[in-house]
């Protein structure tokens, strides 16, 4: 659980839209990613999205609050603290979410 949870954290801290690569070891290449504007399959389709999602993203950092485990499932609540051209004038902010994840045995 341990493990997952600092994989989780140091993954979506590290990533920041142009290093890609980052998720090669994270997600499977057969990803199903589901948000509230979209559904993606296939790692290269989420790579493409994630480009341009963070295409004006000049800082962000996901803030965990909690982890529940279920055997392979975990769902996981943070705070996103992003500033973004275009979004609230420039000005850092911050928005909650929840995020579930299907590891591999």
């Amino acid at each position: 659980m341990k493990k997952r949870k600092n994989n989780i954290i140091k993954t979506f801290n590290a990533f920041k839209g142009t290093n890609s690569e980052i998720l090669n070891t994270f997600y499977s290449k057969k990803i199903l990613f589901q948000d509230p504007v979209t559904t993606v399959k296939g790692l290269e389709n989420l790579k493409k999205y994630y480009a341009h999602a963070y295409k004006n993203v000049q800082t962000i950092q996901f803030d965990f609050d909690e982890f529940f485990f279920d055997g392979a499932n975990v769902l996981a609540t943070w705070k996103m603290q992003v500033k973004a051209k275009g979004l609230n004038s420039g000005k850092k902010f911050s928005l909650p979410g929840i995020s579930k994840f299907k590891f591999d045995q």
